[in-house]
């Protein structure tokens, strides 16, 4: 389990960890605001995309194989970010990084999806969840210490020692499984999307996830731009949403059985809505500090520990027979939709706090929006 959730948070702990660099990067490759919103961007959709290809090679030929050779891709391009002294060379390694860290996120949720039932998967991806958002939250204290004392090339040696660890555990324990019968891409993803049952899950995925890509990737900027903060001190304050979202995912974990899935989700999207717009009224009629910040982001993470596991574990299950190809559409509409909102929103912040205030009322009001009215076609 721990090998699989620390395979699962890769990709974006790969992304949030140089977070507190992302400055120095900046200036040591001569990127525009812009440009490095782009950059973030690009990572997203390149962690994206390859997840339709792997979801579907892993119900072709089992999880073990993809999960592997991803894992050795992470590692390659942790490697070459490492040693890049041009920015051709530097966004090489980060296009390595993404497609290798496909590969966890979409084997380790179909490989527990397909040994229990929903309510009992429910639970267990519960803690898997924790390696996909958790490990990702933390990873920003971690960044801004190095990035203080040793520089940001150093971060890029942390994420392939870490990859390495997750590979060699992988080898070891990860079984091979056994392959569903052949179908073409374009019929399987074709009956997922069809399927009401996978849209509403799905859509709740892409949505908590796009909040939680906007805050990590834009506070950063906004702390060190508006309130001063060095990544050193604002590092230790991404562990309270990251706590957060534990105690909502353990609670979520127990009771889940009894509640079902879409009680949990329905809660924890309404928490989502509350925490966002609170914040962004709060922000127009008082001033504004950045432990309310924080505060926002704790209230709307607790929110997504209760929405994330469960929605993850209906859609990997709304097709049967499709568990690889489901977890692969799945996790790339979600990084899809955190790569626009990423692509949108992180510019705004270089101008004012309120952007991304408005960005995260505006993703919770969207995915209580979107629950009501897919759950309703289904």
């Amino acid at each position: 389990m721990i090998t699989l959730a620390a395979g699962a948070g890769l990709g974006i702990t790969g992304m949030t960890l140089i977070g507190p660099s992302l400055p120095a990067l900046q200036l040591h490759f001569v990127l525009t605001q812009q440009g490095t919103a782009l950059s973030q961007a690009a990572y997203l959709l390149a962690l994206a995309v390859p997840q339709l290809f792997v979801g579907f090679l892993s119900d072709r030929f089992g999880r073990r194989r993809p999960l592997l050779v991803g894992l050795s891709l992470f590692i390659l391009g942790s490697i070459v970010c490492f040693v890049a002294q041009t920015l051709a060379l530097f966004l090489a390694g980060r296009l390595l990084q993404a497609i290798g860290a496909s590969a966890g996120l979409v084997s380790a949720g179909a490989l527990l999806r397909e040994r229990h039932s929903e309510r009992r998967a429910a639970g267990v991806i519960g803690y898997l969840s924790l390696g996909m958002m958790v490990l990702p939250m933390l990873a920003p204290i971690i960044g801004g210490l190095v990035q203080t004392t040793l520089g940001w090339r150093a971060n890029f040696l942390i994420l392939a020692g870490l990859g390495l660890v997750v590979l060699f555990s992988a080898a070891q324990k990860v079984e091979r499984s056994s392959p569903t019968p052949p179908q073409t891409p374009t019929s399987s993803f074709k009956s997922l999307l069809l399927s009401a049952k996978f849209r509403l899950y799905a859509g709740q995925i892409a949505l908590a996830s796009a909040a939680n890509h906007t805050f990590l990737n834009s506070a950063p900027y906004l702390l060190t731009a508006r309130f001063g903060l060095t990544p050193a001190q604002y590092g230790p304050l991404f562990s309270v949403p990251a706590i957060s979202f534990l105690l909502a995912n353990l609670i979520s974990t127990r009771i889940v059985a009894r509640w079902g899935l879409q009680r949990l989700i329905l809660i924890g999207t309404t928490i989502t809505l509350v925490g966002g717009a609170g914040g962004l009224l709060l922000a127009m009629v008082s001033s504004f500090s950045y432990l309310m910040l924080f505060a926002i982001a704790s209230t709307m993470s607790f929110g997504h520990g209760l929405t994330i596991p469960n929605a993850m574990t209906g859609a990997i299950g709304a097709v049967p027979g499709a568990l690889g190809r489901a977890a692969g559409l799945a996790g790339c509409l979600q990084m899809s939709l955190g790569a626009l909102a990423v692509l949108i929103f992180m510019p705004l912040v270089y101008i004012d706090m309120l952007p991304l205030l408005f960005a995260l009322a505006a993703v919770g009001g969207i995915a209580a929006t979107w629950w009501f009215l897919a759950a309703d076609a289904e």
